[in-house]
């Protein structure tokens, strides 16, 4: 009947602007992350651009074994360059180590990576809590190298076992399926879809009036 194609059809569009909004939203959270990396990275002198992608293309490829999200991966290294200092190798060996800390732990990302950006700024506190003792006999420039170290040998690739579990396995479906939508809002901002859908809302505004 007409009520059942129009419920019909009211289903399908409701349904196809739900994820569009959903995909808009999350193209914007993926891109503010990247910016306070961006602004991060400034702070210790790597403004190039090719530093940042190879950054997000490293977070990428991180969360594709675990079960953290690339956005998830980033703040981590925003708190890791802002408060740790940290650049280079250097920093990203602190994010594989805050990923295997978190999952060792049970602790979220955002603690394991701020306990690390502390260690690295010499202060031992915040890595206690989480059961890791620094070697204050070490020369200070060497403390936070022997953490990471000790981390390697005693966590390393907890977040990889973690994501090939079960609930691992689902989280990280998750995930894909948010950069699936949030692939879709980039090229929903690229081709300009926000004029479009105004002028289709206009247009379905002035044919319900004619009705």
């Amino acid at each position: 009947t007409g009520t059942a194609i129009y419920n019909g059809f009211k289903s399908a569009v409701g349904g196809a602007i739900g994820f569009l909004k959903e995909s808009v939203t999350a193209a914007a959270e993926a891109e503010k992350v990247t910016a306070e990396l961006g602004r991060a990275l400034t702070t210790v002198g790597a403004t190039r651009a090719s530093y940042l992608k190879g950054l997000e293309d490293y977070a990428g490829s991180l969360s594709r074994v675990s079960t953290s999200s690339d956005e998830a991966i980033k703040s981590s290294m925003s708190l890791l360059v802002t408060i740790g200092g940290l650049s280079g190798d250097t920093l990203k060996r602190a994010t594989q180590a805050a990923l295997d800390l978190s999952a060792a732990t049970g602790k979220d990302l955002t603690s394991s990576a701020m306990g690390l950006a502390k260690a690295a700024n010499g202060s031992s506190g915040a890595l206690k809590k989480l059961g890791i003792v620094m070697d204050e006999s070490l020369p200070p420039g060497e403390r936070f190298a022997a953490v990471l170290d000790s981390l390697q040998s005693r966590m390393g690739g907890a977040a990889e076992t973690q994501g090939n579990t079960l609930l691992g396995s689902l989280e990280r479906l998750h995930n894909a399926l948010e950069k699936f939508k949030e692939s879709w809002g980039q090229i929903a901002n690229s081709a300009g879809m926000s004029k479009w859908l105004t002028e289709a809302a206009e247009g379905w505004r002035r044919a319900a009036e004619g009705v």
